[in-house]
């Protein structure tokens, strides 16, 4: 237990820091701690996905296959518009909700499952 507690605190601290190289977020020391430097009504989730992995592919093609394979001489090619639209309807979908709709959402699945015996 004590050993995930670690990676998952390490875990935050790394996404807490890509997510103030965004100017997502603003942190100082004390009673202020971390807080939003946009209003979640105004922060889609497009900005906070590409501020948590600002240089990954949504989808990625295997780009090693062999030449001289039927599937893998083709497969890229065929495989590439397929992925473009994917990629570009998942964005228009992330781009229209905010981190407001989410957590209003969060509540709502939260309080339909009532809460658990610690009171969490």
């Amino acid at each position: 237990m004590l050993k995930y507690t670690i990676n998952f605190a390490s875990h935050i601290r790394k996404i807490l820091a890509l997510l103030k190289d965004a100017n997502i977020i603003e942190s100082q020391q004390g009673k202020k701690g971390i807080g939003l430097k946009v209003k979640a009504n105004e922060l889609s989730l497009d900005k906070i996905y590409f501020g948590v992995y600002p240089e990954k592919e949504l989808l990625h093609i295997h780009d090693t296959a062999k030449p001289d394979c039927p599937v893998g001489a083709t497969i890229k090619e065929a495989l590439l518009p397929i992925f473009e639209e994917s990629e570009k309807q998942l964005v228009l979908n992330l781009k229209s909700k905010t981190l407001k709709s989410l957590i209003e959402n969060m509540y709502e699945i939260y309080n339909k499952k009532g809460k658990n015996k610690n009171g969490i």
